[in-house]
């Protein structure tokens, strides 16, 4: 199993700013590539307690919000080939 990477400030940032939104927390797991737990622990402010909510009017969040939507479906479209085609070497993203 891969270890949940380390969240950021600013990241934690977003995902308060995308919870608050509505979008749940499962959905901003996945687009941080995080474990689910990890943002119920920033939602729940058991850590980043300082983070406040990004402004998603903010041209560099968006642009960021962006860049880990293309991540994840970079990552997702990899898993999908793997699966679809077993004799592709499995790698590390």
């Amino acid at each position: 199993m891969i270890p949940s990477r380390t969240l950021s400030d600013e990241d934690a940032s977003i995902a308060l700013a995308l919870i608050r939104r509505g979008m749940p927390q499962h959905d901003v797991a996945s687009l941080l590539a995080v474990n689910p737990g990890r943002i119920a622990e920033i939602s729940t402010r058991q850590r980043h307690r300082n983070a406040a909510p990004a402004s998603l009017a903010d041209p560099a969040v968006r642009a960021r919000i962006l860049s880990l939507r293309d991540d994840t479906t970079r990552r997702f479209n990899r898993l999908v080939s793997l699966a679809l085609n077993p004799q592709l070497e499995r790698r590390t993203p």
